[in-house]
């Protein structure tokens, strides 16, 4: 007889990163007390149970980036850190400190290779530990508040160094190192900003880490060192409660249910820039957590409502910032303590009623919500018809019966019962009774009629249950009596009254003899007869009893939130597993004894799967109907709906195919003109291809008379070759010959040589062998004679100790009572040297005092100094890079002066070359002036073209011949 964890519907709220991805598809979130790892595609989970150390519930948890492990954190009055492996679903480490007396911890994070993990506790001491968690060995530890009342939020290790850690709270903000097992806080930091309420951060690349504030401020540090405010925060009062990074840059969760996506900016000034903004349509609530998958595809959101969203990072790119409705990641949960729950005969549903307002049917094979119905007021009882076609709802104001549509919950009848907080349909479905104050009220199903009035409980009831054939009633109230009553008859049948005992849960046997009950006084008792035959002390108060339909098992709900499987008849042996947080409020059972139904306060449906070995063997599975309830408006309306669609899909399938022949004839054209493109290029393309194939077989035909003209000069080259190379090898031969009739000539020589330098050793060693031997006779004959010497040294060292041991002994007396003689002196200035160190001490610690405040300005010299170490470092690195600036500057210089000067060395030639030139003009212009003479004139044309020094010899020759000319005149 065992319970197996099957299908948890509902999230813990208040747990700190309370949603991770171990998987692309998978998901791990708390659910009462237990961790569920769901799959999303395929709606199958696995638990790891908690309370197993009776702790009272679970506060943290944090999944390895390595997605490997997993670290939950329990409260206690000695809280614990249990670390399980993913993949095995086994705990590997339990972690307790006793330097935490914190009854709880707010905050877990592990480093990027797993290996350590940092724990934040919570109130009074707030106690940051590093563990190497696979030691179970506290590496660190420290309190980081800046005041008890004022509270740590969050605390993580850097990714890039896991001795680094931030840890954010109310006025607190804190970059820590281990430095030899202590904290040691960082340099920067805030800088001279005064400290906000810090609520979240988060690492981003490039060694930085954003800080959101309750006021709606984003905070940037890179390296420790605050950066800047990024101008794109939301700063309207709106508190930031959660921040995850992405590949793209980071997110923002707020309240009001405010997502803000920021992307890295190419304004170096900007850092970042706030791409999106979506709110949550109908949640706005605060965010509590989000994750991201491991590809980056997908956000998951927990929000303080018990609601989990999926948000695709491929539809917020093209969406436009505005109130936006997402898709549920699991399914719409309960958000407060569920008052009610029933189960379906016919069909695979459960009912479910809460404070929150609403009413919800699951499918428990499918493990989905299969509808919703949010009303103005409190549902506090609930009951399913076994046919699946009706619910009884009692509310504040009147009970209702309302009938189960196909889409829709809507209702049929009102009773006037106020307050109602039990209902139970009979088995048969054919009426139903309400708990109504102190009485009992029995209707009619099918008419609404009130059929008895049953008067008899002294103060409110609790608890009703039909027998098996619907004979009878049981019923338990808070003025401490189980009664049976005769259902056909209306009247009271047996009874037994605890006054001391408020009983919560009563329920009735196959049998229809005994009655099982519990309350108040921590007993489970079983009655028959008005007599009580089973008195079991449970150690706890069970809220909830349900007997297996086989009446071979019974389940207990207690105030703690587990669930206990008694075997029944009752021994007094049970099973206890975790369930919930808080009491359980309600539990039901399948009609095929396979799974057992529990809600709590905690607002969680849980789901066991009942293994019992005994009832598998006449279990048979049950034959659910198919069959839905639709009201005939409805079907009306759906039947004209169809008709006005099928109308519409008339007129567009004709739409359709007046467009397709339009589109056809268009289409023919088209390939018209392209076949007569098509043709032209293939005309064009043959062509050329004629004109190619023409210019391919001229190019083969140069190409095989060149190919033959190589072989031919190939062949003549390669004969040459032989007839050398030929002639080479006989030459090579001969030399081989003659000398290997060398190397027979040196052979012999060797082997004449070897022969002499064997004789030679052969003598030499006989030689040293006689030597040696008349040696070693003389070694013999000394070391006989020092053997002799050697004991009578032994002889007279004996005589010599033995006189030595007297004269010690002698000398240790003489030595014993002079130190006594000095000990007593030593005593007597040791009492005086106490007191002067009394003194000493004194003085000491003044001269102490004085240290400590010399080593805080010191300190604060030396923080100087660093910071003026650090303006010189930017100095120099300056100096360097104006030194580089002048230099390259000079260079330029440089340059441009030896431009300058090849400039002025050029415009001098020119100079002198004009200056040539206009010398030569004014020569030429005398030369063409007009002459008083007879002679006949004579036009002397200069030779332009020749050069500078033919120029002047032609010039001399003229000169010379004006002046023959004139002596001849």
């Amino acid at each position: 007889m065992t319970l197996a964890h099957r299908h948890a519907f509902g999230i813990k709220a208040d747990v700190k990163d309370n949603l991770a991805y171990t998987e692309e598809a998978t998901i791990v979130f708390p659910a009462g007390n237990n961790v569920v790892i769901c799959n999303v595609d395929q709606k199958t989970q696995r638990f790891i149970a908690g309370g197993a150390e009776k702790t009272e519930g679970i506060t943290c948890m944090c999944v390895a980036p390595t997605l490997k492990y997993i670290a939950v954190g329990e409260r206690g009055d000695k809280p614990y850190v249990s670390v399980y492996d993913l993949s095995t679903l086994k705990r590997r480490r339990l972690l307790w400190s006793p330097d935490v007396t914190a009854k709880e911890y707010v905050c877990l994070s592990f480093s990027q290779d797993h290996k350590l993990l940092l724990t934040q506790g919570g109130p009074p001491d707030w106690t940051l530990v590093l563990w190497s968690w696979e030691k179970n060995k506290p590496l660190c530890f420290g309190r980081v508040a800046v005041q008890p009342e004022m509270p740590i939020y969050e605390a993580s290790i850097c990714p890039y160094d896991s001795n680094l850690s931030i840890v954010v709270g109310d006025g607190c903000l804190k970059f820590l190192k281990n430095v030899e097992g202590t904290w040691k806080p960082q340099p920067g930091g805030l800088g001279k900003r005064e400290p906000d309420h810090n609520i979240c951060h988060a690492w981003l690349a490039n060694e930085r880490c954003v800080v959101g504030t309750d006021s709606g401020v984003l905070l940037l540090f890179e390296s420790f060192d605050l950066k800047c405010q990024l101008a794109n925060s939301p700063d309207d009062g709106r508190r930031i409660t959660k921040i995850v990074a992405y590949k793209k840059g980071f997110v923002c969760g707020c309240d009001g249910g405010m997502l803000l996506f920021y992307e890295r900016s190419e304004e170096k000034a900007e850092y970042f820039k706030c791409s999106k903004w979506f709110k949550l349509e109908g949640n706005h609530v605060p965010i509590l957590s989000m994750t991201v998958s491991p590809s980056e595809e997908n956000l998951a959101i927990s929000l303080q409502n018990h609601q989990v969203f999926n948000v695709p990072f491929s539809t917020t790119e093209f969406a436009k910032s505005e109130e936006t409705s997402f898709e549920f990641l699991f399914q719409p949960f309960h958000s407060r303590e569920i008052t009610g729950l029933d189960v379906c005969v016919r069909k695979p549903l459960v009912v479910t009623c809460s404070t929150d307002k609403s009413i919800r049917i699951w499918s428990y094979l499918d493990k989905s919500l299969e509808q919703l119905k949010e009303f103005h007021e409190e549902a506090m009882s609930v009951a399913f018809h076994p046919s699946g076609f009706f619910i009884l709802v009692g509310f504040q104001d009147k009970l209702r019966l309302m009938n189960v549509l196909m889409d829709d919950i809507r209702m049929c009848r009102e009773m006037s019962i106020k307050n109602c907080r039990e209902c139970r349909f009979s088995n048969g479905g054919q009426y139903f009774a309400a708990a109504h104050g102190n009485a009992i009220q029995i209707y009619n199903t099918y008419s609404g009629d009130l059929m008895l009035n049953l008067r008899g409980h002294n103060a409110k009831v609790r608890s009703l249950a039909f027998s098996n054939n619907d004979t009878k009633l049981v019923s338990s109230g808070m003025d401490g009596g189980v009664y049976e009553w005769v259902v056909h008859e209306g009247k009271r049948n047996e009874g037994h009254v605890v006054k001391t005992c408020n009983y919560s849960s009563a329920i009735m046997a196959a049998d229809e003899r005994t009655m099982i009950c519990c309350g108040s006084d921590k007993m489970l008792r079983a009655i028959v007869d008005s007599e009580v035959t089973v008195n079991r002390d449970a150690g706890l108060c069970l809220t909830q009893l349900v007997l297996s339909h086989s009446q071979r098992l019974l389940f207990a709900g207690c105030d703690t939130g587990a669930v206990r499987a008694y075997r029944f008849p009752i021994t007094g042996e049970f099973h206890e597993y975790p369930a919930h947080i808080g009491r359980v409020t309600r539990m039901r059972v399948s009609i095929d004894d396979s799974y057992l139904f529990v809600t709590g306060e905690d607002g969680a449906l849980m789901m066991f799967d009942i293994r019992d070995k005994d009832s598998r063997r006449d279990k048979k599975e049950p034959t659910f109907s198919e069959e839905i309830l639709v009201s005939k408006a409805d079907l009306e309306e759906k039947n004209q709906t169809v008709t006005e669609l099928e109308g519409r899909v008339r007129d567009l399938v004709s739409q359709n195919d007046y467009q397709l022949k339009i589109l056809e004839k268009g289409h023919e054209d088209q390939m018209k003109d392209l076949n007569a493109k098509f043709q032209a290029e293939l005309e064009r393309e043959h062509n050329k291809f004629e004109f190619l194939q023409t210019e391919k077989n001229e190019m083969e035909m140069d190409f095989e008379e060149k190919l033959r003209h190589q072989e031919e000069r190939h062949t003549a080259a390669m004969q040459e070759l032989e007839q050398t190379y030929t002639q080479k090898i006989m030459q090579e031969l001969e030399k081989y010959q003659s000398l290997a009739q060398e190397k027979e000539l040196e052979a012999e020589q060797f082997e004449e040589q070897h022969q002499l330098l064997v004789e030679q050793h052969d003598r030499l060693v006989s030689e040293l062998q006689e030597e040696f031997e008349f040696k070693i006779a003389d070694q013999d004959a000394v070391i006989e004679q020092m053997s002799s010497e050697a004991e009578e040294q032994e002889r007279v060292l004996e005589e010599t100790r033995r006189m030595i041991e007297e004269d010690c002994d002698l000398e240790i007396e003489q030595v014993r009572k002079t130190y006594e003689a000095r000990l007593q002196v030593e005593k007597e200035n040791l009492l005086k040297l106490k007191g002067d160190n009394g003194l000493i001490k004194k003085k000491n610690a003044g001269l102490q005092k004085k240290w400590d405040d010399q080593d805080s300005i010191l300190k604060a010299e030396q923080e100087k100094n660093a910071e003026a170490t650090q303006k010189l470092k930017m100095a120099d690195r300056d100096i360097t890079g104006l030194k580089k600036e002048i230099k390259e500057r000079d260079e330029t210089i440089g340059d441009k002066e030896k431009r300058i000067y090849d400039l002025k060395k050029k415009n001098q030639e020119l100079e002198k070359f004009k200056f040539v030139l206009d010398y030569k003009i004014k020569e030429l212009r005398k030369q063409i002036e007009p002459k008083v003479t007879h002679e006949p004139l004579i036009v002397l044309v200069p030779p332009l073209r020749l050069g500078p020094g033919l120029g002047d010899q032609w010039y001399e020759r003229n000169h010379q011949g004006d002046g023959c000319r004139a002596r001849a005149v």
